[in-house]
C-alpha cells in the first residue's frame, strides 16, 4: 500500500511538471500568432458582449458555449487568451488520463500528457483564441468518461462540447452505443438505456439554447444556421480551392444579388439548397473536390499565404507527421485495442469527410490530433526505451572492456 502510495505521488508530481512546463510554454508562445490571423475571433468576442448586456447572439452561425465561457471572463482579447490556456492545459491532463485508460499503464499516460504538453499546434490554439481550444477537452473527457464506465457523465460532455462546435452531433450517439455494446459488452437493452439517458440529457441541456432560438427567430432552431453557408461555400463554381475564404472561395452576392433576404431562415435555406443542387448538377466535380479538401485539411504545409513564410507555422503543421507515423505503428503492434479504438478512429474519419463534404482547413484537423497523440504514445514510448536501453547497454559494454593499454 505504501508503495502505490509512493507511486501515485510520484506520478503527480510528474504530471505537474508536464503541466507547468505546458503553461510556461504557452505564456511563452502568446507573442507569436500573426495579429488579425483569425478574424472569427471578433465574432466571438462580439457574442460574448452580447452575453453581458443580457441580449440574444447577434452572430447567426454560431454556437453559444464559447462566446458564454468568453463572458465569464469578462470578454474581449484577454478573456480568450485566459480561456485557451486554462482549457489548453486542462487538454494536457484529459490526453494524458485518457491514454491510461485506454492502454491501462501510467507510463504511456505521462508521455501522452508531456507530447500535448509541447505539441506546436496545441500551443498554437491554446493562445490563438478559438472554439477548438474549449471543443478538445470537452471530447477528450467524454471519451474518458465513456471508458470509465460513466455514460452519464460522457453524454453531458458530449452535448457540451455540441453547444461550442455542432460538429458531434451526429457522431456522438453512435459513440456511446458502441461503448456499451462492444466495449463494455453490456448487452442491447442497456446500450439503448445508454441512448435514451443521452436522449434526455440532450433535451434537458440543450433547452436553454433553443429557448434563446425561439426568442430570437420566433421559431425552433436546434442548432444554428451556419450549415447553409458553409455547404455553399465549399460547393459553388468559384470554389476551386477547398477553403472557405469570402469573395475568394464563394460570394453570396452570387446567389441573392443585392437582395439578402431579411429571414435568416430564408438565408441559410437557399443557401443550402443552392450548394445542393449545385452538388446534384456536378457530381464530377464534387468528389474531385472532396479529394482537394482531404489534401487541405491534412496537408503538412500551411495553406494561408500569412503562414506560408512562417518558419514556426511550417514548424507546428510538420510535427502532425512523426505523431501520423507513430499512431500507425500503435495500430500495427497493438491491434489487441483495435474494437477500443474505434469510436476515435471513427471520429477521425467522420470529422474528415464534413470537412470534404463542407470546406477543409488545417484548422478543422485540429480536434483530431490530440486523438492521434493519444494512439501515438505507446509507440514513443518504445521508440524512446529502444534508444535510451541502447545507449545505456552500450554505455556498460564499454566499461566492462579491460583495459588493454
Amino acid at each position: 500500500m505504501s508503495n502505490f502510495l509512493i507511486n501515485h505521488k510520484l506520478s503527480l508530481f510528474k504530471l505537474g511538471i508536464i503541466v507547468l512546463a505546458a503553461l510556461i510554454i504557452r505564456l511563452a508562445a502568446i507573442p507569436l500568432p500573426p495579429p488579425n490571423l483569425l478574424p472569427d475571433n471578433l465574432t466571438y468576442q462580439n457574442a460574448a458582449l452580447d452575453i453581458l448586456k443580457g441580449e440574444v447572439l447577434s452572430s447567426h452561425n454560431i454556437m453559444p458555449l464559447y462566446p458564454l465561457f468568453l463572458a465569464l471572463f469578462g470578454g474581449g482579447e484577454k478573456a480568450q487568451l485566459l480561456t485557451g490556456i486554462i482549457t489548453g492545459l486542462i487538454s494536457v491532463i484529459l490526453t494524458g488520463a485518457l491514454t491510461r485508460a485506454i492502454f491501462e499503464s501510467e507510463k504511456i499516460g505521462l508521455v501522452a500528457a508531456g507530447m500535448m504538453a509541447v505539441y506546436p499546434m496545441a500551443v498554437f490554439y491554446s493562445v490563438a483564441g478559438m472554439t477548438e481550444s474549449l471543443f478538445v477537452p470537452l471530447v477528450l473527457g467524454a471519451f474518458l468518461a465513456l471508458h470509465k464506465n460513466r455514460p452519464a457523465l460522457a453524454s453531458t460532455l458530449f452535448i457540451l462540447s455540441i453547444l461550442a462546435r455542432p460538429t458531434m452531433d451526429l457522431f456522438a450517439p453512435f459513440v456511446i452505443f458502441w461503448h456499451t455494446l462492444v466495449i463494455r459488452k453490456a448487452g442491447l437493452p442497456r446500450a439503448f438505456r445508454d441512448l435514451a439517458i443521452y436522449g434526455i440529457l440532450y433535451a434537458l441541456i440543450m433547452s436553454p439554447w433553443w429557448y434563446h432560438n425561439t426568442q430570437k427567430f420566433d421559431y425552433f432552431m436546434r442548432l444554428s444556421h451556419g450549415l447553409g453557408i458553409v455547404l455553399y461555400a465549399g460547393n459553388n463554381p468559384m470554389n476551386i480551392s477547398g477553403g472557405g475564404i469570402g469573395k475568394i472561395d464563394y460570394n453570396v452576392a452570387n446567389v441573392f444579388g443585392d437582395q439578402i433576404p431579411n429571414s435568416t431562415a430564408k438565408y441559410d435555406r437557399t443557401l443550402r439548397n443552392t450548394a445542393i443542387k449545385y452538388i446534384r448538377n456536378n457530381p464530377g466535380n464534387f468528389f474531385k473536390m472532396a479529394g482537394v479538401k482531404f489534401v487541405r485539411i491534412w496537408s503538412l504545409i500551411p495553406y494561408s499565404p500569412a503562414l506560408k513564410g512562417n518558419k514556426l507555422a511550417l514548424f507546428a503543421s510538420l510535427s502532425l507527421l512523426p505523431v501520423i507515423v507513430l499512431a500507425f505503428a500503435t495500430l500495427i503492434t497493438r491491434r489487441d485495442l483495435l474494437w477500443h479504438l474505434i469510436p476515435i478512429l471513427g471520429f477521425i474519419a467522420y470529422l474528415t469527410l464534413v470537412h470534404m463534404i463542407t470546406i477543409g482547413s488545417i484548422r478543422y484537423r485540429y480536434p483530431l490530433e490530440p486523438l492521434l497523440i493519444v494512439i501515438a504514445a505507446p509507440s514513443l514510448l518504445l521508440v524512446w526505451n529502444f534508444v535510451f536501453s541502447k545507449g545505456t547497454s552500450a554505455k556498460k559494454s564499454n566499461t566492462s572492456l579491460p583495459d588493454t593499454q
